[in-house]
């Protein structure tokens, strides 16, 4: 499998983060983890604490400019990661997959006759 994308800080502060929410991710998996509360609370419009559930309050400035920070951050390391992934399935495992296998082509279509027989 391919390494996890380093996450590059100076870019993370760049988007307007803190160095203390900053500090201690290297990896993607530290970023996902970090604002794993923002994704879930962003994705099904709950917050889950100590006394239940709540619902997102999306009128107040300040958090939707949080969640969308977080936003912005999460999607560009999920984009770079499945980049990787599919790099990584066309250099290693495409080759051994696709051994054997017949994509016909619509220049090829007369070697690809299908017929019908009642």
């Amino acid at each position: 499998m391919p390494p996890d994308p380093e996450v590059d800080a100076a870019e993370l502060q760049g988007l307007g983060y803190a160095a203390d929410i900053v500090n201690g991710i290297h990896r993607a998996r530290d970023l996902f983890e970090r604002f794993r509360e923002h994704r879930n609370a962003i994705a099904h419009f709950l917050i889950e604490g100590e006394q239940g559930q709540a619902h997102v309050y999306l009128a107040d400035g300040f958090m939707i400019r949080t969640y969308s920070m977080g936003a912005v951050a999460l999607l560009k390391y999920a984009q770079r990661t499945l980049r990787n992934l599919r790099q990584f399935y066309t250099a290693h495992l495409a080759p051994i997959l696709m051994r054997g296998m017949v994509l016909p082509l619509p220049e090829q279509r007369d070697r690809y006759v299908v017929r019908d027989n009642p």
